[in-house]
Formats: C-alpha cells, structure tokens, sequence
C-alpha cells in the first residue's frame, strides 16, 4: 500500500474535524473563498511583474528580520541593565522587573510591526495603481522607517550597556553622534517648511 501526502494529512485528527465541523460546511466554505480570493488577485495584479512584488516581500521580511534581532537583543541587554541596576540599588535580586518596561518594549515592536503593514499595503497600491513614482519613493520610505528604527533600537542596546557598565562602548558612541546629526538635519529641514 502506498502511502500519499493526502493519506498523511487526512489521519491529522485537526484536518479531520475541520472537514467535518457541521457537515462539512467549512470546507465548502473554504473552497469558495480561496477560489474567488484567487480569481480576484489574478484580476486585480494584471500586469504587475512578479519581481516587483517579490523584491518587496524581499526587502520587507529581511529588514523585519534585522529589527527582531536588533530588538531582541537590545531585550535582552535591557532586562540584564534592569537586574542590575535593582541588585545596586536595593541589594537584592527579586523585584527587579517592572510591567511598564515590559509594556514599553512590546509596544515598540507592535507599533513597528503595525508601521511596516501599511507601508506595505501602500507599495502593493502603488504597484497595483502603477504609480512607478509611488511605488519607489514608498519603498525609500519603507528603508528610512527601517534605518531609523534599527538605529534607535541599536541607540538602546548602548544605553543599556552603559547602565550596566558604567561606559558606553567607542561603536555606539559613534553611532550616537551620527544619529545626532542626522536627526538635527533632519529638523532644520522640517523647520524651513513651517
């Protein structure tokens, strides 16, 4: 007897009660949907190079992979800094984490996460409009919101070391004055406009 994927996947007791969830109507339910939703995208990205949507999802998902790993990190020092400064200050080791830090570090990557979806709902409505102009200058902005969160997470992770060592290493001391001049720049250039 030769065992096939559909065999496999029909002995998964999951799959098994969503085909039979009221008769079936799920399934009959998902069937339609996913053949209308894909007879809908078919029309609706007519004429839209797969490339460019690609290099988006591309772009997208590796710079989200660099924000998690810089914000992970930049957790992980926060939390140690925290412990720390707790154990200084009060010589003990419990009580040292806080719900509003925790909060505050979670709604930073919600707030990115949320930053990142409408930025990409409008390049693929620029793509879809095939505004070429749209298109691009909503990708640069997509890279500047990534550049700019990435700093101010890599910005963090030296705070935190500085916190916990008392010396803030010669790297972030560098990126610091760089991200000083540029956000300087950057508000006399918003200030000639108001």
């Amino acid at each position: 007897m030769k065992l096939t994927l559909l065999s496999k996947i029909l002995k998964l007791t999951v799959f098994k009660k969503a085909l039979a969830y009221k008769g079936g109507s799920l399934l009959a339910v998902g069937v339609a949907g996913s053949i209308t939703l894909t007879s809908v995208l078919k029309e609706v990205f007519q004429g839209v190079l797969m490339r460019d949507i690609w290099v988006l999802i591309l772009l997208m998902f590796s710079a989200l992979g660099l924000y998690l790993l810089f914000w992970i990190t930049d957790f992980i020092t926060g939390l140690r800094a925290a412990r720390y400064l707790h154990f200084v200050k009060t010589n003990q080791t419990s009580g040292w984490m806080t719900s509003d830090k925790l909060y505050n570090s979670f709604g930073k990557i919600g707030g990115v996460l949320l930053i990142k979806a409408l930025m990409f709902f409008v390049c693929i409505a620029t793509l879809i409009a095939k505004i070429n102009f749209g298109f691009y200058s909503a990708i640069a902005a997509t890279v500047f919101l990534d550049v700019l969160a990435v700093g101010f997470e890599f910005k963090s992770i030296g705070e935190n070391l500085e916190k916990k060592t008392g010396n803030k290493p010669m790297l972030f001391r560098f990126f610091d004055r760089v991200f000083g001049l540029l956000e300087e720049g950057f508000i006399k250039k918003l200030k000639t406009y108001f």
